[in-house]
């Protein structure tokens, strides 16, 4: 991790997998955490799973990025690149207590709190945002403790646990939000984008 008053510059860090050619899947992305301003860093900061042997991509690792007085930003970006695994914030079988400003889930990412047999409680103060392509799931709670939360061009489920917290919700354009343990929720106002998907409860098809 890098810890400093601010962060500038047009370099890059990156925490990228490494790759195969000998029949073995690719390595995930590493974790990578500024703690300190990047208001003025104008290069790139990434954590990539690369192209695996025969189709055995790797998932990307997290980004993490903490100005003073802040949450934090948790950023999960694949390159676009499909993956095979997923990207958990612990262990499959760790339950705990995360939070962040923002979520960014993009470039193909499939981003796990935790394992189905764990328990977490994820804050998330404002929003996740992505690309239509990044999808991500909790494992227990979802708080909301802002005035307001927005998924925009994103994908979340809350698999096992509820929605805590008082939020206005804006689902936008094309995102989706599922609720899979489908009890009753009290939230304040809720507004659904064009193509916005609610799902409660458990798909069946």
């Amino acid at each position: 991790y890098i810890r400093a008053g601010t962060l500038t510059g047009a370099g890059a860090i990156a925490a990228d997998g490494g790759q195969t050619s000998n029949g073995y899947a690719s390595g995930g992305g590493g974790r990578v955490a500024v703690y300190g301003s990047t208001a003025a860093f104008t290069g790139s900061i990434h954590a990539y799973g690369p192209i695996g042997w025969a189709s055995q991509n790797a998932a990307a690792g997290t980004v993490f990025i903490k100005a003073p007085t802040t949450n934090g930003t948790l950023i999960v970006d694949n390159n676009n690149i499909v993956s095979v695994g997923s990207t958990y914030l612990a262990s499959p079988t760790t339950s705990g207590n995360y939070a962040f400003d923002l979520i960014i889930s993009s470039g193909k990412s499939l981003l796990i709190s935790n394992g189905p047999a764990a328990f977490s409680t994820v804050t998330i103060q404002n929003a996740v945002i992505g690309d239509l392509s990044g999808v991500a799931t909790i494992y227990g709670n979802l708080n909301l403790p802002g005035a307001s939360f927005t998924l925009l061009s994103s994908s979340l489920t809350v698999s096992s646990g509820a929605i805590t917290g008082s939020a206005d919700i804006t689902i936008g354009t094309y995102s989706y939000l599922a609720l899979q343990n489908a009890p009753s929720y009290t939230v304040g106002n809720f507004t659904l984008g064009t193509g916005a998907v609610l799902q409660i409860g458990r798909a069946h098809v």
